[in-house]
């Protein structure tokens, strides 16, 4: 469970995306997910940091994993050596919810694809960087059909509220030296 939240919080796919998946979907010299049975059946190719593509590779290749290692096989699996099914995953990660002491309310397995992308652009601001010209790029890679999709992701909350307090202090304050 460990292995699927923390792929779900690192890359921001899609809970059904991620149970898709399959060993050969994972590129571990080049570091790249391949997500074929996107939304909408569409497909796209993820970048992966070193440490989430380890965390697969370890994952996939665990000394009592019950089942085989060979390209279809699926990456998460159940205690009954089938792919895991959403409603499995759910309950495991209600459970360790609740063995985290984080009662109310409890994250859905959507939520980590929020969580990414607001994290993403928070960063980019921090960064001062153009927020607007990467955001097309947050879109492609989240697999989202339109670039509005991505934006009802950025509902203001208090990282993004945070970033741009600063942007406008550091705005005005250059406009406040002009102006003495």
């Amino acid at each position: 469970m460990a292995t699927l939240l923390g792929l779900l919080y690192t890359t921001g796919i899609r809970i059904g995306e991620a149970l898709a998946l399959d060993v050969g979907d994972l590129d571990r010299r080049d570091r790249i997910l391949t997500v074929r049975k996107g939304k909408f059946g569409k497909s796209r190719v993820l970048p992966l940091r070193q440490s989430v593509a380890e965390a697969l590779a370890c994952y996939v290749d665990h000394p009592l994993r019950p089942v085989g290692t060979d390209a279809a096989a699926p990456i998460f699996i159940s205690g009954r050596r089938r792919r895991l099914s959403y409603p499995a995953a759910l309950s495991a990660a209600r459970a360790v919810c609740l063995q985290a002491g984080i009662t109310d309310p409890q994250p859905r397995p959507h939520d980590f694809r929020h969580t990414f992308a607001v994290s993403r652009v928070a960063r980019w601001y921090a960064q001062g960087r153009d927020v607007n010209a990467l955001l097309p790029a947050l879109s492609t890679y989240l697999g989202h059909v339109s670039i509005e999709n991505t934006r009802l992701y950025l509902t203001a909350n208090s990282a993004l509220l945070e970033q741009a307090a600063h942007r406008f202090a550091h705005q005005t304050s250059a406009l406040d030296e002009v102006l003495s």
